[in-house]
């Protein structure tokens, strides 16, 4: 089996919800990250295989933030983009299915990493939440609130660390 192994990391400054980067697509940040992880290892976009980005809360003209990040970077349009929504971790994920790729020897080289940008997620009024505070505001699903928190604290007991009842007992953290 092949090695994978990281050749470059890259962030962007971490922002607060609807501070100073809540106008910048979460794409617009993360083509930055991709032309500096380039630059810091010395490769040309050329020479990536493919593009694997995380991205939790895709916002409608934004749904493929790793096709949309790699077109705006100005990389060749041949290398695939392939956004994947986990919720929590899944920037870690997308580490683990680069290496996958590059161990079974599907690819040579993999970009991967997480976008987000939560000021620019979209969020809708539930049923039952009227005044449209900011407490009161959560992703939903068919009348039905998602609570990253508890996606975050299944996903944890999964591995584990205790069950997703004991998790949530005492968290207010709604189930997924």
């Amino acid at each position: 089996m092949r090695q994978a192994v990281i050749i470059s990391a890259v962030r962007t400054p971490v922002g607060r919800y609807m501070g100073a980067l809540r106008d910048i697509p979460a794409y617009d940040l993360a083509a930055l990250v991709l032309d500096e992880v380039l630059k810091r290892c010395g490769a040309r976009a050329e020479a990536v295989d493919e593009v694997i980005f995380g991205q939790s809360y895709q916002s409608g003209e934004y749904v493929n933030v790793a096709r949309m990040a790699l077109l705006k970077a100005g990389w060749p349009e041949s290398i695939p983009g392939v956004t994947v929504d986990c919720r929590c971790c899944t920037g870690l994920d997308t580490v683990r299915m680069a290496a996958m790729m590059i161990q079974s020897e599907q690819a040579a080289m993999v970009v991967a990493g997480g976008a987000e940008s939560m000021s620019t997620a979209e969020f809708y009024i539930c049923p039952g939440k009227s005044s449209g505070a900011s407490e009161e505001r959560a992703p939903c699903l068919g009348g039905t609130v998602i609570c990253p928190f508890g996606v975050c604290a299944c996903t944890t007991a999964s591995k584990g660390r205790g069950s997703c009842r004991n998790l949530r007992s005492g968290t207010g953290f709604c189930r997924p």
